[in-house]
C-alpha cells in the first residue's frame, strides 16, 4: 500500500512529502522498489533493463543510459551490460534489481526480502551493498525480511509484525533485551495465584508478569526449576523455556528516517521528456519485448508462424467455401476489437496467469460467436446463439467493415462503426494510463476510547492498524497486476 501498488483500504500516510491518497505519482518518484520477485525479463539485455527503467521516469536516453552506469558501478555489475538477464546469478540479478530501484537517485528504498533464495556467500555480498547505500550515499532503506540475523546485521529500527500488527518496535539491541532471559511458567490452584505471583516477584530480576487463574507467567536473567519449585507450597507444575530467536513471527526492519528523510527527497537531476507518455512508454515496453523476440529462436519462430498459419488458413476460406465470409476482409477490425475487449481483463486480474486463462476464455467466445467464421442468420440458428451474436461487438464492427466495402456501400454506417471502432481504442488506452492513479477518498475519523475507526464516505468502516502510523517514507511493471498490464500493452 506504501508503495502505492494496493489502494489503501483505511487510513492516511505521505510518502517524502506526498500524500499517499492524493499524489500517488509523487510518492513513486520519491521512492525505490524492489519486488521480491523481481522485475527483469529473462531474454533481455542488463543495459536494456536499466535503460528502460530510466526512460519510465520520463529521462531521455542518453541521461537513462548515464545514470544506469551509476548504481551499475555501485553494485558490481559494470562490465555485464551485454548479459541477458537469464544468464546472471541469483546474487547478481538482486544487485540488478536494486540498480533498477537506484536509478532515479531516491531517498527512500523499499526492499522486499532481498537475499531470498541467496546462497550464503551471495548473501552476505548482498548485505555489504546495502550497507553501503546507507552509510555512503545516504539513503534510508526499508528492508521486509523473515531471517532474523539479517535485521540484526542490517537494521536500526526493528518493527515485529504479528497478524497485521505492530507488537514490538525499537533497536535490535533492545528487543533482545527484551526476551533475554528464561520464561517461566508456574502451575498453581486458582486460590494460591495470588501468593504464586508474590513470591515470584520477589526474584532478583523478575519482569513482564502474566498472572491469569492457576498460572503465573514471567521471566527471569536464569532460573531452574528446582529454585521455582519453591515460589508457592502448593506448585503442580512448573517449567522453563529458554530465550530463542525462532519465536518471534517476522520481522520488518528498516533504517533511522532521519527529519530530512521525512520531509523530502533528492530531486532527480535528468531532463524532462515532453513527449505523450501513454504511447511513449507503450512503445518502449514493446521495443525491449521486441528486441527479446528477435534474440530467442523459438519465439520468433513461433511468432512468424503462427499468422502465416491463419493466413492459409482462414485466407481461402471465402474462396472455397460457397456463401462462406471468412476473415480475409475483417483481419484489422477484427483484430483491433479484440485487443480493445484484452485491455479491461489485463487492468483487472491480479495475475498474468489469470489473464492468459481468461484472454481464452473470454476472447475465444467472441471471435467464434461473432458470426465471422460461420454465418450465424436469424431463423437458422438457435434463438440464443443468434441472440449472443447480435450482442457481440464484434459482429457489429465487421458487419459495417463488409457493408461499406463489399458493394453495398453506407457512409453512416461507415461512420458509425469508425466511431464504435475509435472509442474502443481511445477508451482502451485511457484505461491503460489511469488504471494505476489512486483518486481522492474521503474519510471521516470517529475516537472512542482505545479505539481509532476510519469510516469512509461509502462502504463499511474499517478498524485503523498502527502500521498506518508511517509518516516519511517504483517499478511500474513489478507485481503481478504491473506484468498483466505490460502484457496487454
Amino acid at each position: 500500500m506504501i508503495t502505492t501498488l494496493l489502494e489503501p483500504t483505511a487510513g492516511t500516510a505521505t510518502v517524502g512529502g506526498h500524500d499517499l491518497l492524493t499524489d500517488p505519482l509523487g510518492v513513486r518518484r520519491a521512492i525505490g522498489y524492489v519486488a521480491q520477485g523481481g522485475g527483469t525479463a529473462p531474454e533481455v539485455r542488463v543495459g536494456e533493463e536499466l535503460e528502460l527503467q530510466g526512460r519510465l521516469y520520463r529521462m531521455t536516453k542518453a541521461d537513462a543510459l548515464a545514470r544506469g552506469r551509476e548504481p551499475a558501478g555501485q553494485l558490481d555489475l559494470t562490465g555485464l551490460g551485454r548479459r541477458l538477464t537469464k544468464t546472471l546469478s541469483g546474487g547478481q540479478r538482486r544487485r540488478l534489481d536494486i540498480a533498477m530501484g537506484l536509478i532515479h537517485s531516491p531517498s527512500l528504498v523499499f526492499l522486499d526480502e532481498p537475499s531470498t533464495g541467496l546462497d550464503p556467500q551471495s548473501r552476505a555480498s548482498l548485505w555489504e551493498h546495502i550497507r553501503r547505500l546507507r552509510t555512503d550515499q545516504g539513503v534510508t532503506i526499508f528492508l521486509t525480511t523473515h531471517y532474523l540475523d539479517e535485521s540484526d546485521a542490517l537494521a536500526d529500527r526493528l518493527i515485529v509484525i504479528d497478524d497485521g500488527r505492530i507488537v514490538a518496535e525499537g533497536s535490535p539491541d533492545s528487543l533482545k533485551a527484551r526476551v533475554s532471559g528464561d520464561g517461566v511458567a508456574i502451575g498453581v490452584p486458582d486460590e494460591d495465584t495470588a501468593t504464586a505471583a508474590e513470591l515470584a516477584r520477589r526474584l532478583t530480576g523478575a519482569h513482564d508478569f502474566d498472572v491469569s487463574g492457576g498460572s503465573v507467567r514471567f521471566r527471569v536473567p536464569a532460573a531452574t526449576p528446582r529454585c521455582l519449585s519453591c515460589c508457592a507450597p502448593s506448585t503442580r507444575s512448573t517449567s522453563r523455556r529458554r530465550p530463542c530467536r525462532s519465536r518471534v513471527p517476522r520481522w520488518t526492519t528498516c533504517s533511522s528516517l532521519s527529519p530530512a528523510g521525512r520531509c523530502a527527497t533528492r530531486s532527480c537531476p535528468h531532463r524532462r521528456n515532453r513527449r505523450c507518455p501513454v504511447l511513449r512508454d507503450i512503445w518502449l515496453i514493446f521495443r525491449r519485448d521486441s528486441g527479446a523476440a528477435l534474440r530467442n529462436p523459438a519465439w520468433l519462430l513461433i511468432g512468424v508462424l503462427q499468422p502465416l498459419l491463419y493466413l492459409f488458413f482462414f485466407g481461402p476460406l471465402p474462396v472455397k467455401t460457397p456463401n462462406a465470409q471468412g476473415l480475409s476482409d475483417v483481419d484489422g477490425w477484427m483484430v483491433l476489437t479484440l485487443a480493445s475487449c484484452s485491455y479491461p481483463l489485463a487492468l483487472t486480474l491480479k495475475s498474468e496467469e489469470s489473464f492468459t486463462a481468461l484472454l481464452n476464455a473470454v476472447l475465444m467466445p467472441l471471435l467464434l460467436l461473432s458470426g465471422i467464421l460461420i454465418p450465424i442468420t436469424a431463423g437458422l440458428a438457435p434463438k440464443w446463439l443468434y441472440t449472443i451474436s447480435q450482442i457481440n461487438p464484434a459482429r457489429h464492427v465487421v458487419d459495417v467493415e463488409r457493408t461499406s466495402f463489399r458493394g453495398d456501400f453506407s457512409m453512416d454506417a461507415l461512420f458509425t462503426g469508425s466511431v464504435v471502432v475509435l472509442a474502443m481504442a481511445v477508451l482502451a488506452i485511457w484505461w491503460g494510463a489511469h488504471t494505476f492513479q489512486r483518486g481522492k477518498r474521503l474519510i471521516t475519523r470517529t475516537d472512542t476510547p482505545g479505539k481509532v475507526t476510519w469510516r469512509p464516505a461509502t462502504g463499511p468502516k474499517v478498524a485503523f492498524h498502527p502500521s498506518w502510523g508511517l509518516s516519511g517514507v517504483r517499478s511500474d511493471r513489478t507485481g503481478e497486476r504491473a506484468r498483466a498490464h505490460a502484457h496487454a500493452s
